[in-house]
């Protein structure tokens, strides 16, 4: 009898002595969160003033008397590339044609806070202001040659702005 009791005490110190075995997995979770926006503001780009030459003399060079604009609205702070379709003449409706070039420094931008300067024979980055405002200028230069007949000569100059994403 006590011999039974004995083995009965030492199993039952054996299960007591035993620790519990030690976790050896656990897991936690967190939330994924995404703020979804609408994206910039749409581009708004508007003519402005044409590119004015007013009277120009046949054989003489004359740069435009005072520059074309355009302003463009979107999203405030955001970078834009400006380019420019320019023409290479201009054409009178009754027939003809004088050159028309624009030099390394004959496009302009201002965004309220600063201003610069570009060559707008090629794309030009800018930052649209803190109103997401950009007033764009176009200078230019005409050549008429000698000989040539007098009349209103007209070209299209087209602004293409795009944002840098």
């Amino acid at each position: 009898k006590w011999a039974a009791s004995g083995v009965a005490l030492l199993l039952l110190g054996t299960l007591i002595a035993t620790p519990a075995a030690a976790q050896t997995t656990d897991d936690a979770s967190i939330l994924a969160i995404a703020h979804v926006t609408t994206g910039y503001a749409a581009l708004a780009v508007t003519s402005g003033d044409a590119l004015e030459f007013n009277d120009v003399v046949a054989g003489t060079p004359v740069a435009a008397a005072s520059p074309g604009t355009f302003t463009v609205l979107g999203e405030a702070g955001a970078a834009v590339t400006l380019d420019f379709d320019l023409p290479t003449e201009l054409t009178r409706t009754l027939g003809g044609t004088i050159p028309i070039s624009f030099g390394a420094a004959d496009g302009s931008w201002d965004d309220a806070a600063t201003t610069g300067v570009f060559n707008p024979n090629g794309s030009a980055p800018a930052t649209l202001g803190v109103a997401g405002q950009l007033t764009v200028g176009i200078n230019g230069t005409v050549a008429p040659p000698v000989g040539t007949v007098t009349g209103d000569y007209e070209g299209t100059i087209t602004l293409t702005v795009t944002y840098v994403l």
